[in-house]
């Protein structure tokens, strides 16, 4: 009688009990659509269902790694496939090299259709052994995962494609990068059962089991891809000015690059970059462009490619495989760095695991436009007296600043800042000549349009910038800001989103002078970590409003929006001569600190909501200046228990003008303290509270 359960062996039978298998991601290509390497082992035959696969296996250390990574969008787990879909149940790092991971599937629907399915658990690399099983019932995928097969949990459930049959199952290691590397990843066991023809599956049998993707090797056993040293070829062929290298892995040392010279990295060539690799452009109109730049081996802290004094270069369709975040802080390592040149281009870059992937010292006219970049400092440094940005098109993921520019420290109380400095740049002083002072350089004329980023610190941000514009770009889930300036004059701030920033949409900081802040959208949701729902707007200021405070402001026409942040509020602290016009306000409101002076608010719509903890408008102190409200629209449709407008003791000296306001809904539209004049505003209610008003 024909047996119905197989139950087979340990992985390899008799070999497992020696030491375990052994996977390693390094060059190949994809059976799948991916010009990228992979692993694995499986068994084709009369599977059928239910089916059930448990593995126990464990991440090491590679080397110079000092914990256990995945490489950059990689995944790892129990395959099982019927011809047409492929399911894998594991591990999956979508991102870069990390210690953390997530549970969940890669999905192949209908020959190649691709799609990672992330289940929100989380795996410490470092944890040690880790045991999977993937099962189908024949209606349902199920992943479970724990510390032994004893303790497992669910962490990821699947209806399959109709129909779906396993006739494939096995295990993968793979990653849609070329080139990644993961050392040491082991599988101490594989054991398999279900429902098939087969009575007993024994995983040594070397004719029923196929090795798939790249060989298997056992633990202990090297295997490295030979790589050409480049470094003669290049120093002599670029002498003639164009060099052109096919696929292929390759090593350079020290590379120069004359004049009109042109290095081309045609599809599957890759770098593996060492201590000593450097190409320094040592003439204008100068081209690098593309291959797969793997820095697995690099640890100094120099710049890789490097331009002083030259002009007309381009950097261009580059892949750079970076260290991981974990390694920022020790490396400091810039990928590109320009002293003293103009006219630059850097295009189409796709930059991973760096400090700063371009850095821009007294340069100009410099064009960023169309690059990624992931776990980064920053993606574009543009400092010391550079001008003329245009950094656009671009986008990053878990890079603390996209686009950050500095012409000095903003705030001269600090030890080696010059005293009274806070508002002064001096434009065309070089460095190196006596009068050139790097707190007073200034950077000019910088233009940020249609850029995205996301999981960062802030998509721009700068210090004693002049003639600012950032435009039409879209920023979600940012520690700090997503669009800011500090020391900065003549900035135009519009047409952006802010999704979900901590500390706020817009800032502008220390001294600031001629800013205009329109037609942008700033957005408190429900939506990702709470940690990210912050405020919308703030004038910050840690001095008096003449020496850092900002000055002529103009805030309108844009939309605040607050769904779950009790404290929202567009925040005046230090400033003078600001506008706030035309606005829409919704779930939060205004606030002026007392250093606030000849400040505007009018025709801005503002609306309550439920959760919502200050009032539309209040005001702290006054320091014999003006405040006009007029012609502004309150409203309170969930009847939160809050005055429209409110200030404190403190407001007795200056000029308080309400006039032509509207107020719906309020219990108390309006609680005034200390004096100031009241004149055609029409309230729903006699709930007014006014002091010495008039």
């Amino acid at each position: 009688m024909k047996k119905q359960w197989c139950i087979p062996l340990l992985f390899l039978g008799v070999l497992c009990s020696a030491f375990p298998l052994e996977f390693r991601l390094d060059g190949g290509a994809s059976r799948w659509g991916f010009s990228a390497p992979g692993d694995g082992i499986s068994h084709t035959g009369k599977i059928g269902a239910p089916v059930s696969v448990t593995m126990t296996c464990e991440l090491f250390n590679a080397p110079g790694v000092d914990r256990p990574v995945m490489p950059w969008q990689s995944w790892t787990g129990i395959l099982m496939e019927d011809g047409e879909n492929r399911y894998i149940g594991g591990l999956l790092c979508p991102g870069n090299r990390t210690p953390e991971v997530d549970y969940g599937a890669v999905v192949y629907e209908k020959r190649g259709n691709f799609s990672w399915k992330n289940s929100g658990r989380k795996f410490r690399l470092a944890a040690g052994p880790l045991v999977l099983r993937f099962s189908f019932d024949g209606k349902e995928l199920v992943l479970e995962a724990g510390k032994s097969v004893n303790h497992l949990e669910v962490v990821w459930k699947k209806t399959p494609s109709h129909g779906f049959l396993p006739k494939r199952i096995g295990f993968v290691l793979d990653t849609a990068q070329a080139g990644s590397v993961m050392d040491r990843f082991a599988v101490h066991s594989f054991t398999v059962r279900g429902k098939g023809a087969a009575a007993e599956w024994n995983l040594s049998d070397q004719k029923s089991w196929r090795r798939d993707f790249l060989t298997l090797k056992p633990l202990g056993e090297k295997r490295e891809v030979p790589c050409t040293d480049l470094t003669d070829r290049l120093n002599r062929e670029l002498a003639r000015k164009s060099v052109r290298i096919g696929r292929g892995c390759y090593t350079f040392g020290s590379v120069r690059m004359p004049e009109g010279a042109s290095l081309i990295f045609e599809d599957g060539a890759e770098l593996r970059i060492g201590d000593r690799s450097e190409i320094r452009i040592l003439g204008d109109r100068c081209r690098i462009e593309g291959g797969l730049w793997n820095l697995e081996c690099f640890s100094r802290k120099a710049p890789l490619l490097v331009g002083k004094k030259v002009s007309g270069v381009t950097v261009r369709g580059i892949t750079v495989s970076g260290f991981g975040k974990q390694n920022l802080p020790r490396l400091g390592f810039d990928f590109a760095y320009f002293d003293s040149c103009a006219d630059l281009t850097v295009e189409e870059n796709r930059i991973a695991g760096v400090t700063d992937c371009f850095r821009f010292l007294n340069c100009r006219r410099v064009t960023v436009r169309n690059n990624r970049a992931t776990d980064c400092e920053r993606m574009t440094s543009f400092q010391n007296a550079s001008e003329a940005l245009l950094h656009t098109g671009n986008w990053s993921d878990r890079v603390r600043f996209q686009c950050q520019w500095w012409g000095g420290d903003a705030d001269d109380r600090k030890a080696g800042v010059p005293k009274k400095s806070a508002r002064l740049t001096f434009r065309k002083i070089k460095p190196g000549t006596p009068e050139y002072d790097p707190n007073t350089a200034g950077v000019y004329d910088i233009v940020l349009d249609r850029n995205i980023a996301e999981n960062g610190m802030c998509l721009a941000w700068g210090s004693k910038g002049r003639n600012i514009l950032i435009s039409n770009n879209i920023a979600r889930f940012m520690s700090d800001l997503a669009y800011d300036t500090e020391g900065g004059e003549n900035v135009v701030i519009s047409g952006n989103i802010s999704i979900n920033s901590k500390c706020a949409g817009i800032g502008g900081y220390f001294y600031g002078s001629r800013l205009l802040i329109t037609g942008n959208q700033i957005l408190v949701l429900n939506v990702g970590e709470k940690k990210f729902q912050g405020s919308f707007l703030r004038l910050h200021s840690p001095g008096n409003n003449t020496r850092f405070g900002n000055g002529k402001v103009l805030i309108s026409g844009n939309q605040f929006i607050n769904e779950v942040n009790p404290n929202a509020l567009l925040l005046v602290e230090a400033a003078r001569d600001v506008v706030i016009a035309g606005n829409t306000f919704s779930g939060g409101g205004i606030r002026l600190l007392a250093e606030a002076e000849h400040v505007v608010i009018s025709g801005n719509t503002m609306e309550t909501a439920g959760f919502q903890k200050n009032p539309l408008i209040g005001f702290s102190g006054n320091r014999l200046s003006s405040r006009i409200l007029m012609n502004n629209l309150f409203r309170n449709p969930d009847a939160v228990d809050l005055p429209a407008v409110c200030s404190d003791e403190r407001h007795t000296d200056g000029t308080l003008l309400l006039s032509g306001n509207w107020f719906e809904s309020f219990r108390q539209e309006v609680l005034l303290k200390g004096s100031g004049v009241l004149k055609g505003n029409s309230p729903r209610s006699a709930a007014w509270n006014i002091g010495k008003w008039k």
